[in-house]
């Protein structure tokens, strides 16, 4: 073979040796890529882990300050009826041991609700429900608690509406939710009114209040899970923080929608609707 020759067989030995080369070089690159994407992807996953454990100690910490509140009532009220005369009070006592009990009801529930939104269903029992009769049992529950704060409750819900099938339980805690928000940030001589009314085949129900409004700003955080659960808010006006967001999954379980228009300074209307013949299992 002449030098020529060698020189290119050389070239061509160089040729194969560097495309080894650079295909080995593309394959590293592609590795450390996947390498990298992999560790985002951990570190994304350790970021939510590390929020999920911080909204559980949240959790605990103010669920255990709500339930002490009713369990206290409910322990010296019972105390105080063990020392009251029949007939002296006793009716009053009572009422504010319901009240109490009412309370316990609704964090536990929140609790449960809660669990069935993390596992993504709940369970309904179907039945026939009229909303004017839970609507008005809704206002009776939160009536004391309203009188405190000195807000008035208007009912203007239609006596005459179509029933639904739902479950009764879930329905009144939906509308019991709604209301106690609007009595809870509302203000001293304040109102809050209920409306009820059939609406292209569904029922529409709308909470409406004179409080303080909430920012545009948080229109799309309103309603997901924990998002009123911190120091500020939580600790201002009570509540377990997770109401809403039960009330929108409840809301949804039974094939309807919630929204909300507010403005600051201008009082909030939440509206859900409940579909006159909803196809909704008979256990979700």
């Amino acid at each position: 073979m002449d030098s020529e020759g060698q020189i290119s067989g050389l070239i061509t030995q160089f040729d194969i040796i560097k495309g080894m080369q650079g295909g080995y070089i593309e394959s590293l690159k592609e590795a450390i890529k996947k390498k990298d994407r992999k560790l985002k992807r951990t570190e994304k996953n350790l970021t939510a882990l590390k929020d999920i454990d911080q909204m559980k100690t949240n959790i605990i910490s103010n669920v255990s300050h709500e339930l002490r509140t009713p369990i206290t009532i409910i322990k010296s009220a019972t105390d105080l009826l063990d020392d009251t005369p029949p007939g002296v009070d006793r009716e009053k006592i009572l009422s504010t041991i319901s009240n109490a009990l009412i309370r316990l009801d609704d964090i536990v529930g929140d609790l449960i609700n809660a669990a069935y939104i993390n596992a993504g269903k709940h369970r309904l029992f179907i039945t026939d429900v009229n909303i004017a009769r839970l609507a008005e049992d809704a206002l009776e529950d939160i009536e004391s608690r309203a009188e405190k704060k000195q807000v008035a409750l208007k009912n203007e819900v239609s006596s005459n509406l179509p029933l639904v099938r739902g479950d009764p339980t879930a329905l009144k805690k939906i509308i019991r939710n709604l209301l106690g928000n609007a009595v809870k940030f509302n203000f001293k001589g304040g109102v809050v009114t209920i409306d009820a009314h059939v609406q292209d085949g569904e029922i529409l129900v709308s909470v409406s209040d004179t409080g303080s409004g909430i920012s545009e700003e948080e229109f799309d955080s309103i309603f997901l899970p924990l998002y009123q659960i911190d120091a500020t808010t939580t600790r201002a006006y009570g509540g377990t923080g997770m109401g809403l967001a039960v009330t929108k999954s409840l809301v949804e379980a039974h094939g309807g929608k919630i929204e909300m228009r507010s403005a600051v300074g201008q009082g909030s209307v939440f509206s859900f609707t409940v579909p006159i013949y909803s196809k909704s299992e008979e256990e979700k």
